[in-house]
């Protein structure tokens, strides 16, 4: 589809135009439509995955930390009790 100006009483308006060949149909479109626009949905998709990701890696974080929580208290009780198993004794 291409644009092409008509003048419809005083103003300049772009209708479109449609070229059908053989074995394909052509678009084209106005210089202003293929100029880069800053809010291109890619961005967006970009945005979320970034955010997606940094939410799974805090996640998979607070996970390990818990577990290396629990496993550094097991080995402080276990050291507290054989201290304390060990003091008795002697």
């Amino acid at each position: 589809m291409r644009f092409a100006p008509t003048l419809a009483g005083a103003a300049n308006t772009l209708q479109p135009v449609i070229h059908a060949g053989a074995r394909q149909t052509g678009v084209s479109l106005p210089p202003s439509a293929m100029e880069a626009d800053p809010l291109i949905s890619q961005n967006f998709f970009n945005l979320a995955d970034l955010l997606l990701d940094l939410a799974g890696r805090l996640l998979v974080a607070a996970f390990v930390f818990q577990i290396w929580i629990i496993g550094s208290l097991s080995h402080l009780l276990l050291d507290w009790a054989n201290n304390q198993i060990m003091s008795k004794s002697s």
